[in-house]
């Protein structure tokens, strides 16, 4: 496969997707990527996915198969993303937008229209950001028209509050019928402190 000289967006935002789910999966050097699977998971045809991959092998992530096909070539875990792909547009709208909304210069409740003016990009640009936004979990689509953020620790009652939270369901959690001391991860912590 042969790489583009000049990657789209999309593509640039598709290498990077699959890049994060190699290393979000913890997938082994030498596993091999399916575009089929890829295509599906990410919404979209095989042409963007095997344009990223192509990304991808010239940056010396993946890399042919002596046969037919592409597979993992080198471990990505402690790999900086953003010193392998460049920022896609939508990235970086991505993380304007989130850092809006935790300095609360973003209300709780969009639209659309709103976010078209503010962030100065396409109808189509903001709804693909949405969407991704919905697939995390970060909003949800109001009925009618509109998407509502999910609550989120944005001050210091919410941040006490989910200490509090993880107190009492943390230390049920050792009570339960369940629980079992991993003994060989305890004797490893007893020999290194």
């Amino acid at each position: 496969m042969a790489q583009k000289e000049t990657a789209s967006p999309l593509q640039i935002e598709l290498a990077r997707r699959i890049l994060e789910r190699i290393r979000d999966t913890s997938v082994s050097v030498g596993a091999r990527v399916s575009v089929p699977e890829l295509a599906r998971e990410f919404g979209v045809s095989r042409s963007p996915v095997s344009a990223a991959l192509d990304i991808l092998v010239g940056k010396g992530i993946l890399e042919p198969m002596p046969t037919r096909g592409l597979r993992v070539a080198r471990d990505v875990a402690d790999m900086d993303l953003s010193s392998v792909l460049p920022t896609s547009p939508l990235e970086e709208l991505h993380r304007r937008v989130m850092r809006d909304r935790a300095l609360g210069k973003l209300s709780h409740e969009v639209s659309e229209a709103e976010l078209i003016p503010r962030y100065n990009v396409p109808r189509g640009v903001i709804r693909k950001l949405l969407m991704r936004f919905a697939a995390e979990g970060l909003v949800q689509r109001l009925p009618g028209h509109g998407w509502r953020f999910i609550d989120t620790l944005l001050d210091d009652d919410a941040y006490v509050e989910s200490y509090e939270f993880r107190i009492a369901v943390e230390c049920a959690a050792l009570t339960s019928s369940g629980y079992k001391v991993d003994s060989s991860a305890v004797s490893g912590a007893e020999a290194r402190a």
